[in-house]
């Protein structure tokens, strides 16, 4: 079950680099990654894998373009405007 879900949900067929070194480094991301969504499916009280990896995915990216924004000196006060995100994504300040 657990090569079944990390090979459909987290794409971990689809490799990168052919060596050995590289190999071993998608593999601990792809483990990284499973265990970080099983957390938040957790923490959020999800039912599903995919969902959860869905609402983590937009959840970072809101995060990720946040952060560009305020270090480039910006107001990021309207960015869940601007991206068209619903009001319940978080923002690190609440």
């Amino acid at each position: 079950m657990f090569f079944k879900y990390i090979k459909q949900e987290l794409h971990f067929s689809k490799f990168i680099c052919r060596t050995e070194n590289g190999i071993k480094v998608v593999l601990y991301s792809t483990l990284i990654v499973a265990i970080l969504l099983l957390v938040y499916k957790k923490l959020n009280k999800l039912n599903s894998f995919k969902m959860a990896k869905q609402k983590f995915a937009r959840e970072l990216e809101y995060e990720i373009v946040k952060l560009i924004i305020e270090l480039s000196g910006g107001n990021s006060a309207k960015l869940p405007e601007i991206l068209g995100f619903p009001p319940n994504v978080k923002s690190s300040e609440q």
